[in-house]
């Protein structure tokens, strides 16, 4: 992986783009794809009636049945501030209006957001530009496995405000772009910008203090999705690797006039963990044409 230094950060030497290559995380070859594809038809039947109550129904709960009895689906919520016999998902999960940022490191951020979610949920990127770009759960799905580099290929929905989403719950992947967790990648709009898109009036009425909370997610590292990947490929990924998920709703954080603070956050707090400033979503770019590259020599 030498060839990738120019995309390896010099001070922690993370590559944030480079997707897991150790042995227990290469994928099957076709034929033995094949068979866990028979195996993930035969659990779907099985559970056709619980797959069938979640579409009359919609209830999460459910849906979360599902996901535990095919993938293994398990997850870990942590609200920093209140004690876990005290956590109440109507008082201290995302609600509607609310805007959250989160930390981008696979296709199935969405799913796990949906889950805590007190309503219908908007999943929001950044464009290189700073446009911010609204979607909903399978198409922000599909934008990441296919490299979540083109988001106005997936969404013509841009969103000038915050004011536009008071009937959702929001989520601001704040990078533009999926890395593969080891870090947070420098954001895709700047502290104006994301003032401008809370508040569009936050200079005339001179307001300078804004609070907005983090929400830190951590999948198990087989199913981090900074490349694309095909579909039937990574549903087989989550087939034998199990997802297992960790979730941290922090507590609100002030937007400083560089966002470091917030992207530290982010990063659990772990700010001599955070990549260069410029290996952002153009230098992903870049490295995505030259990883493609290499692979097809």
């Amino acid at each position: 992986m030498e060839k990738f230094t120019n995309w390896r950060d010099k001070g922690t030497g993370i590559a944030p783009f480079l997707p897991p290559t150790s042995g227990n995380n290469k994928d099957p070859n076709v034929v033995i794809q094949l068979g866990y594809g028979l195996i993930l038809l035969i659990k779907m039947i099985i559970i056709s009636p619980l797959i069938i109550l979640f579409h009359i129904t919609g209830s999460r709960t459910v849906l979360k049945w599902n996901l535990g009895s095919l993938f293994g689906w398990k997850s870990d919520i942590n609200v920093v501030g209140v004690k876990r016999r005290l956590v109440k998902p109507e008082k201290h999960y995302p609600m509607k209006s609310q805007l959250y940022v989160v930390n981008y490191q696979s296709s199935l951020d969405c799913l796990m957001l949906y889950l805590i979610s007190q309503g219908s949920c908007s999943f929001l990127v950044p464009d290189s530009d700073g446009s911010i770009y609204k979607m909903r759960l399978f198409k922000f799905i599909c934008f990441t496995l296919n490299g979540s580099l083109n988001v106005t290929k997936y969404s013509k929905e841009k969103v000038q405000n915050l004011g536009a989403l008071k009937n959702t719950v929001n989520f601001l992947f704040i990078e533009g772009t999926c890395s593969n967790g080891k870090s947070v990648l420098p954001f895709g709009i700047n502290s104006s910008e994301l003032k401008s898109f809370i508040d569009p009036e936050w200079e005339m009425n001179n307001r300078h203090n804004f609070d907005i909370q983090n929400i830190i997610l951590k999948i198990n590292n087989s199913l981090v999705t900074p490349l694309p990947v095909g579909k039937f490929t990574f549903l087989i990924r989550m087939l034998t690797k199990k997802v297992h998920y960790k979730c941290k709703i922090t507590e609100p954080q002030r937007i400083s006039a560089t966002l470091d603070e917030l992207r530290s956050s982010l990063n659990d707090g772990d700010k001599y963990k955070l990549v260069s400033k410029t290996l952002g979503i153009e230098s992903k770019r870049e490295f995505v044409e030259k990883y493609t590259k290499t692979r097809k020599v």
